[in-house]
């Protein structure tokens, strides 16, 4: 009896022992030997949703990401054309390659999430690719937002201090500004591989021992925020108010003289800030969305996180601040005459080649 009471005891210990073992092979998947406990409903409701939302997501980058590449594109190849070429289009081709980097980028994540599911050489090429992808993403995207802030300041001043703006900067100067924006925002670009490292999971995320520093991940995503949302929004507010408010008086003085109709130089004026109004209202109907999304990670860290109405928000936001990059070769061809007038030349020399 005592030796068939300790055989019953040891054979519990045994049972619960392997009741918690998983085989971690490298090679293999992680297999469970005994029976896991039962999901509760809210954790399975979230990863269905988790998959869902991420099917969507998948849809809309491929959707947004192709046309991006190519409207941008075309942006850039007539912008270039135009004649005289002034500060304002170094700011437009400026934002096109920025946005033709995003557009590559998402779609390039977007191949990354079908590859990986999947085996083959594919799938480890786009698992080590993918956070420098997204480091490419991120950096583009802060250097158009403060290219776009750089058009409002500059529209502002041309409409206020006419004279001071002609004597103070020059096309170089734009120039030399907007490179220099894409180099500062090449951190971003770096940062991200160092943070994140692949893993063995569909979607790759794992800490590096250099995420783990004191203030390195909350110090990352507040400077991100900075520079991409807070001080571009909070630049072009005041910016395009004081164009507004320019705009106005001058309507209003124009209204009052003996002679009503506009010079032809005032027209040009008036529909060259019509276009920086129109790309900076955009940025900001896109951006605000995601700007919310990371103000909250970088006050709350992940305490948020992983509830269905927070992921619902979260992909909206990620997927229309996306849109931004597709919009603007529509505000051109509508406000900007002489960017369709190229445009529609090039069509037909074209189909005159082709015939």
């Amino acid at each position: 009896k005592i030796l068939s009471f300790f055989y019953l005891l040891l054979s519990s210990h045994f049972l619960q022992a392997t009741a918690n073992y998983t085989d971690t092979n490298d090679d293999q998947e992680i297999t469970t030997v005994s029976i896991n406990p039962p999901i509760d409903q809210q954790t399975l409701a979230l990863k269905q949703f988790m998959q869902i939302s991420h099917k969507i997501s998948l849809g809309c980058s491929i959707a947004l990401g192709l046309p991006a590449i190519i409207g941008n594109l075309v942006v850039i190849a007539v912008t270039l054309q135009i004649d005289p070429f002034g500060i304002p289009e170094v700011y437009m081709i400026a934002l096109a390659v920025y946005d033709a980097c995003i557009g590559f980028a998402i779609t390039w994540r977007a191949f990354s999430d079908i590859y990986m599911t999947t085996d083959g050489a594919w799938l480890y090429f786009f698992r080590y690719t993918y956070w420098p992808i997204v480091g490419v993403d991120v950096a583009a995207s802060t250097a158009a937002s403060m290219v776009a802030m750089a058009l409002s300041v500059d529209r502002c001043i041309v409409l206020n201090f006419s004279m001071k703006h002609s004597e103070l900067w020059s096309l170089r100067k734009a120039k030399i500004l907007v490179i220099s924006i894409g180099v500062l925002c090449l951190f971003f670009a770096v940062i991200y591989p160092l943070k994140t490292t692949v893993a063995r999971q569909p979607i790759p995320h794992q800490t590096t021992p250099f995420n783990e520093r004191r203030g390195v991940e909350m110090s990352s995503v507040l400077l991100e925020f900075l520079l991409r949302f807070a001080v571009p929004l909070a630049v072009m507010t005041v910016s395009n108010t004081w164009t507004l408010l320019a705009i106005h008086r001058s309507d209003k003085f124009r209204s009052t003289s003996t002679d009503n109709q506009p010079a032809g130089s005032d027209v040009k004026g008036v529909k060259c800030l019509t276009v920086t109004i129109g790309v900076v209202l955009l940025f900001f109907i896109t951006q605000l969305p995601r700007a919310a999304i990371l103000f909250d990670l970088t006050i709350f860290g992940d305490a948020h996180r992983y509830n269905i109405p927070f992921e619902t928000f979260a992909v909206f936001a990620n997927t229309f601040s996306k849109v931004n990059s597709v919009t603007n070769v529509v505000i051109y061809l509508f406000f900007i005459q002489k960017f369709r007038q190229i445009l529609f030349t090039c069509k037909r020399a074209n189909k005159s080649n082709n015939g």
